[in-house]
């Protein structure tokens, strides 16, 4: 069975990335009239609308993956079913969810590897694409009301204004947490603020010590632990696809503890973490399906696929909105899909063992 596991796996591999190459030229064709008007119009250069297209496909591999194991899946049992190698491994006593094991372990690897991917890569590339396409003129001329805005550590900052130009803030507070979100350690409030290029001071505040229940009155106070710049504060705002997992978790904890609405960030959250492993799911249907030969077996693949594919999108984009909104908790939105589609597949298995 070792030469067989591999000559499946083999075309497996084959067909799955070849799949998604098909899919990924679909939608880079699709962008290029965009980028191409970004180039027209002078908001980009070459070099910088090359780089944001790659920014932009680290998304669309996470996106279309499931697609291609589902698309690959079928395209390989169905070529041996075609050519009557899996009736005649059947016939010698080889079950049928023996003969994909290899493609349903390697299925799981390329989820494990997806959920990496799109926690380390996908937060990096959005960000990245975001700056190419704004081209970050003249942030440091801005200016913004009521600002509130995470920093790095456990430090949220609020401020009635903030202007570039001056690099300062007005009414400001500085909250520093516990590194778990969860506690408030100290606050920082002042009239005036400046950034003073190793950090930020403040002027005419208070310090309040909560854990040590000790407060201190200043005129001016040197911040240089306090990294953010001004130009961090005058960027757009941060969106989920621009963090990470631990990322998002420490912002739900914060939202949650402040007594803010944190449902959509959690949908997100719950998303991100489930949705990767739509790759293993959907392996299950797509190796069952294709296991019994039917005339036209390629053109039947590709819509089988799309059709598969294309209801596991409108059940997952129907749950999420139903958790933003309200109507069920944001875990079981992300979960659901992969559970429904799960079950659809083991009972496709089990169908196609006979």
């Amino acid at each position: 069975m070792k030469k067989i596991d591999r000559y499946i796996v083999k075309n497996y591999l084959k067909a799955t990335f070849l799949s998604l190459f098909g899919f990924l030229n679909i939608y880079v064709v699709a962008r290029l009239f965009k980028i191409i008007k970004y180039i027209t119009t002078g908001r980009m250069n070459i070099s910088d609308a090359f780089l944001y297209l790659l920014t932009d496909l680290a998304a669309a591999i996470v996106d279309m993956m499931p697609l291609a194991v589902l698309l690959g899946s079928l395209i390989t049992i169905s070529k041996m079913a075609k050519s009557l190698e899996v009736i005649a491994l059947k016939t010698s006593g080889v079950s049928f969810s023996r003969i994909v094991r290899g493609p349903i372990i390697l299925s799981f690897i390329l989820a494990l590897f997806m959920y990496w991917f799109n926690d380390n890569v996908v937060p990096v590339a959005k960000k990245r694409g975001r700056t190419l396409k704004s081209g970050e003129i003249e942030k440091t001329s801005k200016t913004k009301k009521n600002l509130f805005f995470k920093g790095h550590g456990p430090y949220i900052y609020y401020a009635e204004e903030i202007n570039g130009q001056k690099e300062s803030m007005v009414n400001v507070e500085v909250v520093k947490l516990s590194e778990d979100m969860s506690q408030i350690i100290e606050l920082i409030t002042a009239k005036n603020a400046s950034y003073i290029g190793t950090g930020w001071e403040f002027y005419d505040g208070v310090i309040n010590n909560i854990k040590e229940g000790e407060e201190q009155e200043f005129s001016t106070y040197k911040a240089p632990y306090l990294q953010e710049r001004v130009e961090d504060f005058l960027v757009d705002e941060v969106r989920s696809e621009e963090l990470s997992i631990k990322e998002m978790r420490q912002a739900a904890n914060f939202v949650g503890s402040v007594g803010g609405n944190s449902r959509e960030i959690l949908t997100a959250l719950y998303n991100k973490l489930s949705y990767p492993f739509a790759c293993f799911v959907v392996s299950f249907l797509g190796l069952s399906l294709g296991s019994r030969y039917v005339r036209g077996g390629s053109a039947i693949n590709i819509t089988l696929s799309l059709v598969l594919g294309y209801s596991y999108y409108v059940v997952q984009a129907s749950l999420e909105a139903m958790s933003q909104g309200g109507i069920i908790p944001p875990i079981i939105g992300a979960w659901v899909p992969n559970i429904i589609f799960f079950c659809l597949g083991i009972m496709s298995m089990k169908r196609a063992e006979y």
